[in-house]
């Protein structure tokens, strides 16, 4: 198993497999300025939250959790609209051909579950809604030591963050991951 290749593209594809439903943004998501670090997958849950998504194929090395808070922070500035422009980026590039009303009403049909009124439509084409200013993190590794346990219990404590720990693991069965 290949982090990049395999889990990402999984996640990318099945993002069911964090055990939630997520909108997937990106993969690789690179678009910080004046930074050349990569957040594995860019997502946004059903209430609009973006979550950045920090996966490790196996056990989550020293400083993944503050990989994910500083992909957080970067995140946190972004708009609606310039989500949903690197989602359309994102998945035309994978072959979709995604029109500007096309991505907004996908993402007002995901939204529309999380919010208690209908997410309009911008004239542009773009969902038009409010992004939560504190995007969440979602670490997903093969298993999780107290160097990572220990600080992300206290910043959800005493700093009300917003930090999941997923223990994922693979299985082959008849020669299929």
């Amino acid at each position: 198993i290949v982090e990049r290749r395999d889990l990402q593209e999984w996640v990318a594809t099945h993002p069911e497999i964090l055990g939630e439903d997520l909108l997937v943004v990106q993969s690789e998501y690179s678009k910080f300025t004046d930074i050349r670090d990569r957040l594995d997958i860019l997502a946004l849950d059903s209430e609009g939250k973006l979550v950045a998504v920090e996966l490790k194929r196996d056990r989550a090395d020293a400083i993944t959790d503050l990989q994910a808070i500083k992909y957080a922070s970067y995140c946190a500035t972004l708009t609606a609209e310039e989500v949903q422009k690197d989602y359309r980026d994102f998945w035309n590039g994978r072959g979709q051909e995604l029109s500007p009303e096309e991505v907004g009403r996908r993402f007002a049909d995901f939204l529309d579950e999380g919010f208690e009124e209908e997410v309009p439509i911008s004239d542009e084409g773009w969902a038009d809604f409010d992004l939560d200013e504190r995007p969440r993190i979602l670490l997903a590794a093969g298993s999780f030591g107290t160097e990572v346990t220990a600080p992300v219990m206290w910043l959800i404590e005493e700093y009300d963050m917003d930090i999941t720990c997923l223990t994922i693991h693979v299985y082959e069965h008849n020669e299929e991951l």
